[in-house]
């Protein structure tokens, strides 16, 4: 694995060299200042902030297609948007190496940049009783938990979420400080909705008598789950790349299903559900459903012009955990 992260690096560091003479062309052409988001969350926070139509700042949403984080290849356009950018926003965990071997060029120096993992407190990966991970040898083994010693999902937390935005005005107003006062308005008025929806997430666990989900797939709540003391059982950690689990792993978390009287089983969004229904079927309880919790992992453009947004899925997710939460 460190062999491919370090050929990739490489063609990522060649794929600079020979943008860096062009990598100017078109970054002030239109007045605009350009801010990249690699990540949706990032860009719903940079556009909420600057607000509509704003005739000041141009932004580049990299993952537009709809991509999974975690399965993006930077092309050649999304390495050369970052080397023209005036702001670069991005998580930087282990999905986001290649930007990070990007933003390292000397012709990118003066990009100015809002790394989510630098602005909250992090928290280690957590292999939880029951969990499957990777079984490729006890090298891999140890390869894998050194590149996961930290939970990338930061933005899965309405409280770092508040500290991520104010990180972004920050470096907003800065850039633009013409508009600083504007920038600042939009900040407050959209932090007040995430301070609104963390108390009523707290009130939501904190009423509840049952305080403990199941999961049959990866587990990237980690934050969320933290901080409102949410206990949960799941198939595999948030940055394990399986997908199947064997038959200890069904038979537990379909015995916590039973323990806990959990009335939905989840999966993240991007899943296709067997897991899920594999273990309903094997607690052998007709009533409990299966549930979704979105992780905002691959958000395609086409789905923000149809009303996607940060607020509009931690709200969902809000609904989803009320149902399971009883």
């Amino acid at each position: 694995m460190k062999t491919k992260r370090f050929l990739f690096g490489v063609a990522v560091l060649l794929m600079v060299f020979i943008l860096t003479g062009c990598a100017g062309e078109g970054a002030a052409d239109d007045g605009k200042l350009n801010v990249v988001c690699t990540n949706f969350p990032a860009y719903d926070f940079v556009t909420n902030i600057i607000g509509e139509d704003n005739d000041n700042i141009k932004v580049c949403y990299l993952l537009e297609k709809g991509v999974d984080m975690h399965n993006y290849q930077a092309s050649a356009d999304a390495i050369a948007q970052i080397m023209k950018a005036d702001l670069c926003v991005y998580v930087g965990g282990e999905s986001e190496e290649w930007v990070e071997d990007v933003l390292a060029g000397s012709s990118t120096k003066d990009v100015t940049r809002v790394r989510f993992m630098d602005v909250v407190e992090l928290k280690h990966e957590v292999i939880k009783e029951g969990m499957e991970h990777d079984h490729e040898g006890e090298h891999e083994e140890h390869e894998h938990a050194e590149e996961c010693t930290y939970d990338e999902h930061v933005w899965l937390s309405v409280k770092n979420a508040v500290k991520m935005a104010e990180a972004v005005y920050v470096a907003i107003a800065k850039l633009d400080a013409d508009n600083a006062g504007l920038y600042r308005n939009n900040a407050d008025n959209y932090i007040a909705k995430l301070n609104l929806l963390d108390a009523e997430y707290q009130a939501l666990v904190d009423s509840a008598e049952n305080k403990v989900i199941v999961v049959a797939d990866r587990f990237p709540f980690l934050y969320l789950a933290d901080d409102y003391g949410i206990e949960y059982y799941a198939a595999f950690p948030g940055c394990s790349a399986e997908s199947e689990a064997g038959f200890e792993t069904i038979a537990f978390l379909a015995e916590k299903v039973k323990e806990h009287k959990i009335p939905v089983v989840f999966q993240i969004e991007t899943s296709n559900g067997s897991l899920v229904k594999t273990v309903i079927g094997a607690s052998g309880i007709d009533d409990v459903k299966p549930g979704v919790l979105d992780s905002m992992q691959s958000v395609s453009k086409d789905k923000i012009e149809d009303g996607y947004s940060y607020i509009f899925t931690m709200q969902n997710n809000f609904v989803a955990l009320k149902e399971a939460l009883k």
